[in-house]
C-alpha cells in the first residue's frame, strides 16, 4: 500500500497544475488495460482489475470515485485514500451529478483520459450536460506529472525490479529440454503472484526475431535459443520490464556478435540519459552503436525506450524523430528495437533506469548475459 504521505504529494502537484490552468475539477477516466488504468490509481490507489472506472477530483474539496456495482466497489470502499466510494450503473452521469452538487458544473473542468481512454460514448455523455462549461483535456498535464516520481515511487520500483530479477532466476533454473513453456514460465508467475504483483504479461519466445508470447505446450528441446520478457506491476501498481535469453548449445558467433552489441548499445544510451537529453538523439545513439559495429539494421522491430510507471508505457518514447525531453527522476525501460539480416534477428535485452543529473542508474542489480544451460 502507498503511503498517505505520497497521497499529499500527488494531491498537492496535481492541484499546484491545476491552479494554474485555471480548473477548478477533473474528471479522471480509468479501465482495466494496462496503459489506461493508472491515472486512477494514481490518484485512488485502487487497482482496477476489470471495467472502468471515474474520479471526480475537485480543486479543493475531497475527490470521490466511481466504479461499477459489485465486489470492486465494496473493496475499494475498505481502502482509505479516498473515503467518497460511489457505485453507479453509469459512472459519467453520476460524475457530472457531483459537480453540480458542489457547484462546479458551470466552471473550467479538465478531462483525464479524454481522447486516450474514454469512450466515444462516455465521451458524449459528459460533454453534452456541460455544454456550457469550459471543457478541455487534461491528460498531459497528469501525464507530466506521473512522469517525475518521488523516492518512495522509486523505492517500490526497485522492490518490484528485484522481484522480477528472481523470478528470471526460476525461469531460468526450470528451463530443461522435454519441459512445456507452461511449466516454465508457471515457476515465475507464482512466485511473482504471491508476491503481490498480480498483474503482469510473461512471454516466451524461441525464433529468430523476438516473437515472444504466452507460454504454450510446446516442448522446449535443446537447439532453442529461449527469449523470456517479464512485464509485471509490483504491489504500488508500477511496473517494470525485464528479460533473459537462454540457450543449452554455445550461441553461434553471428548470434553472440548481436547480442554484445546489443548489451553495449543499452549501457551506451544509459550513460546519455541525462536531465535535458533528447529522445530522438538517444535513439539516433542507440542505433549508431550497431552500425560501427558493422550491422545492416533491416527493421525497427519496437521502439528503443520508453517511460514506465503505473502506466506501463509513457513517454519519452524513443524513436528517432521523438522531441521527448530526459527530466530527473523519470524511470526508463530501455530496449533497443533494431533487427538484423533479412531474417529479422533480434535478441531482447529489457533493462529500467532512473534518470539522473549524471546518467542513468540502474534500478537494481540484474545481470544481463547469455544463459548457456547444462
Amino acid at each position: 500500500m502507498v503511503s498517505n504521505m505520497e497521497r499529499q504529494r500527488r494531491y498537492s502537484e496535481v492541484r499546484k497544475a491545476m491552479l494554474q490552468n485555471g480548473f477548478s475539477a477533473l474528471i479522471v477516466a480509468g479501465n482495466s488495460e494496462t496503459i489506461q488504468r493508472g491515472y486512477i490509481r494514481y490518484l485512488s490507489d485502487w487497482r482496477l482489475w476489470g471495467g472502468t472506472g471515474y474520479m471526480v477530483f475537485p480543486l479543493e474539496s475531497e475527490p470521490v470515485l466511481i466504479l461499477g456495482k459489485g465486489s470492486q466497489y465494496y473493496w475499494a470502499m475498505q481502502h482509505d485514500w479516498v473515503t467518497d466510494v460511489r457505485a453507479g450503473t453509469n459512472k459519467v452521469d453520476e460524475s457530472v451529478k457531483i459537480l453540480q452538487e458542489r457547484q462546479l458544473a458551470n466552471k473550467k473542468i479538465g478531462v483525464v483520459g479524454l481522447n486516450t481512454v474514454m469512450s466515444h460514448g462516455d465521451a458524449l455523455r459528459l460533454l453534452s450536460p456541460l455544454k456550457d462549461t469550459q471543457v478541455e483535456d487534461a491528460t498531459q498535464l497528469v501525464d507530466e506529472i506521473m512522469a517525475i516520481k518521488s523516492l518512495e515511487e522509486i523505492g517500490e520500483m526497485t522492490k518490484t525490479y528485484n522481484l522480477i530479477a528472481n523470478a528470471l532466476v526460476l525461469v531460468r533454473d526450470s528451463l530443461k529440454p522435454g519441459k512445456t513453456e507452461r511449466e516454465v514460465m508457471a515457476k515465475a508467475i507464482g512466485y511473482l503472484g504471491e508476491h503481490e504483483c498480480y498483474d503482469g504479461i510473461a512471454h516466451i519466445g524461441h525464433h529468430a526475431a523476438p516473437n515472444i508470447r504466452p507460454a504454450t505446450d510446446r516442448i522446449i528441446t535443446k537447439d532453442d535459443i529461449i527469449k523470456i520478457s517479464l512485464e509485471w506491476a509490483g504491489s504500488s501498481g508500477h511496473w517494470i520490464e525485464l528479460s533473459g535469453v537462454y540457450s543449452f548449445n554455445k550461441p553461434d558467433e553471428r548470434a553472440k556478435r548481436y547480442y554484445d552489441t546489443m548489451y553495449k548499445s543499452v549501457y551506451h544510451i544509459i550513460s546519455l540519459m541525462k536531465p535535458g537529453a533528447i529522445a530522438g538523439d538517444i535513439s539516433q545513439a542507440a542505433w549508431k552503436v550497431f552500425k560501427d559495429d558493422g550491422f545492416d539494421l533491416t527493421d525497427r522491430l519496437i521502439h528503443d525506450f520508453h517511460g514506465i510507471g503505473i502506466n506501463v508505457i509513457t513517454a519519452p518514447i524513443g524513436l528517432p524523430d521523438s522531441k521527448d525531453v530526459f527530466k530527473e527522476n523519470m524511470v526508463i525501460n530501455i530496449h533497443p528495437g533494431p533487427a538484423i539480416d533479412q531474417d529479422k534477428f533480434s535478441v531482447y535485452i529489457q533493462e529500467n533506469i532512473v534518470v539522473t543529473p549524471m546518467g542513468g542508474k540502474i534500478l537494481g542489480n540484474y545481470r544481463h548475459e547469455w544463459h548457456v544451460l547444462s
